[in-house]
């Protein structure tokens, strides 16, 4: 039986002082090439290095048994330490054999855009960790360079998971870029600028409300904001309007009010619930509502939702004039009854 080495025999020098001298004229192998079993037991092979010269060997079954224990000990060492990082190691580190790894994201609170990485290591035992929006970003930059490196690169995709809008990407030094696809940037900031517009009409038709009904502003907010429906809410300061006090001129003019804010309404719903489509710096909403009788014109521009937002505002502004209008006229109302 031939003589088969330990694991630390098998390393004849400290690998962490550098490779020996001895080694420096050492041919690096590009493969096992050429061999010949003899009749003897005497085997005889050839190393093909990689510099194109193939170097001849010959041992008896005794050294060949010997040779292969210890290529195939060595080879299983090999392995763990190849998947190693390549640069130094701290002495405290510690390897684990990661099975599977997820990540969640905080969408809430003081942890809010932080990510945390969960790591399952063979045997089932789990590690994790909560990274920061800038260190997640880096490491996954990091891994995208590694990949990107390898011969034969595994599908990555930063958008896998990502929802977009289809059509062209917006470009050009104007966009800013949200869960990975790029935005106009005016084309945000009239759409945040339409959503606040819509939310200072709603405090108009509060006070309308408020007005038309004798109520104080909580109350009229309580029964405005008591439904989460627009046409619920218009319908409810359309009641009162005959019952109101107000003149035929004011009342008239209530309704008006209403059927435009009804009318600005839809244009607002097809934006927010429609389908989107961009057309390279410009972009389409149509209307989701296949059962509708009356369909939306689509909307098509940014200067389409800068109109909505202007007539938004000046909606808003007529509806507090009209609000005062109906308040101005009850108490010159209240003012000239006669005592009874």
């Amino acid at each position: 039986m031939p003589h088969i080495p330990e694991i630390h025999d098998r390393f004849e020098f400290d690998a962490e002082q550098g490779v020996p001298e001895e080694f420096a004229g050492a041919v690096p192998v590009e493969r096992f090439n050429r061999f010949l079993t003899w009749f003897d037991g005497t085997f005889y092979f050839g190393l093909l290095g990689k510099d194109g010269v193939t170097r001849y060997f010959h041992a008896d079954i005794h050294a060949m048994e010997d040779i292969t224990h210890n290529l195939n000990g060595l080879l299983e060492l090999t392995k763990p330490i190849s998947a190693r990082p390549m640069t130094p190691v701290a002495p405290d580190t510690t390897f684990i054999e990661t099975q599977m790894a997820f990540t969640v994201t905080y969408q809430g609170g003081k942890a809010a855009g932080n990510s945390e990485l969960i790591l399952i290591a063979k045997g089932g035992k789990r590690y994790q960790t909560v990274l920061g929006p800038q260190l997640t970003a880096q490491i996954i930059s990091s891994m995208y360079r590694t990949l990107s490196a390898m011969p034969s690169p595994p599908p990555f995709d930063f958008n896998t998971l990502t929802a977009k809008i289809p059509g062209g990407q917006h470009q050009g030094s104007k966009t800013v870029t949200y869960f990975g696809q790029d935005y106009r940037s005016d084309i945000l900031q009239v759409v945040g600028v339409l959503i606040i517009r819509a939310s200072v009409l709603e405090t108009a038709l509060v006070n309308l409300l408020s007005a038309l009904a004798d109520l104080t502003i909580e109350r009229a907010q309580a029964l405005f904001y008591s439904s989460q429906n627009n046409k619920a809410r218009l319908d409810l300061i359309a009641s009162l309007i005959p019952a109101s006090g107000a003149s035929d001129q004011m009342r008239d003019e209530a309704k008006r009010m209403l059927e435009k804010i009804a009318k600005l309404s839809q244009r607002r719903n097809t934006l927010v619930h429609g389908i989107w489509e961009f057309k390279k710096d410009k972009f389409v909403v149509k209307e989701a509502k296949p059962l509708a009788s009356g369909k939306q014109d689509p909307i098509h521009s940014y200067r389409s939702i800068e109109e909505l937002a202007s007539s938004y505002h000046s909606t808003s502004v007529m509806t507090e004039v009209l609000a005062g209008q109906v308040r101005a006229q009850r108490v010159t109302f209240v003012e000239k009854s006669p005592e009874p």
